[in-house]
């Protein structure tokens, strides 16, 4: 199972709107992007 999906079906059993969906999306790509990004300044660092 896919982390979107994970998402999906998390709003749904809160029966949230999918615009709150759509921000949930957002805010997770942006928190993953960071740790990635994160991660890799720091191996360069090393």
């Amino acid at each position: 199972m896919d982390i979107e999906q994970i998402l999906i079906e998390s709003c749904e059993l809160r029966n949230s709107s999918i615009s709150l969906f759509h921000r949930t999306i957002h805010e997770f790509n942006w928190f993953y992007q960071s740790l990635i990004f994160d991660k890799i300044i720091y191996n360069k660092e090393k």
